[in-house]
């Protein structure tokens, strides 16, 4: 496993280092995520589109994403992110929830958990079945890198492997992901994030 962290990590740093979240990146990570996505469970969401301008990185995120919804998988429960045509439509599903804040939630898993951002500061949170939000990342850029060191991950060890009913691929799986998370240090609740995608 040594080989693993080393290379992931140190080839993520030099990818990003330059210029950790400007808009190219943003976007190249979402395409790389979508051809992992493709090798794992065969199914493709990137949509290449040619904006130019942007106030956000959510709004870069949307300009790259389906109009319906769509999975990214990382091996646990299924998460099912909502197409940019669903995302407006439905917040108001969520309004007891946050209130008057700004918060936008765009991934969902079985209509019960949530993955939102917050459109002031950009943090990334997740409420499992209405509990307290728990913020997972300072930016959307970190969220979804974590996801591309958990798709190498997979492929890398696992991809000969069933998944098994809960998490993940074998019982060795958590404790990876665990490691992951804790040495790429850009997940702010680790615990939370294991409960909330492999629990």
């Amino acid at each position: 496993m040594e080989n693993f962290w080393e290379i992931s990590l140190i080839t993520i740093h030099e990818d990003t280092s330059s210029g950790l979240y400007n808009q190219m990146n943003l976007k190249d990570l979402l395409k790389r995520i979508d051809d992992c996505n493709y090798e794992i469970s065969g199914s493709h969401f990137y949509t290449e589109n040619l904006v130019n301008q942007y106030d956000s990185q959510f709004n870069i995120y949307l300009d790259c994403v389906e109009n319906d919804d769509f999975m990214i998988d990382i091996g646990g429960n299924i998460n099912e992110f909502l197409g940019k045509n669903v995302i407006n439509n439905i917040q108001y599903m969520f309004a007891d929830l946050f209130g008057e804040s700004n918060m936008t939630v765009f991934m969902t898993q079985a209509d019960v958990n949530i993955v939102c951002i917050d459109q002031e500061t950009g943090k990334v949170g997740a409420c499992i079945c209405g509990d307290d939000l728990h913020f997972l990342s300072n930016n959307l850029y970190d969220f979804f890198e974590t996801f591309y060191l958990i798709q190498q991950l997979i492929l890398a060890q696992y991809p000969s492997h069933s998944r098994a009913l809960a998490g993940g691929y074998r019982q060795s799986f958590i404790e990876n992901i665990e490691k992951l998370l804790l040495e790429s240090n850009k997940i702010l609740d680790v615990n939370y994030f294991i409960e909330f995608f492999y629990g």
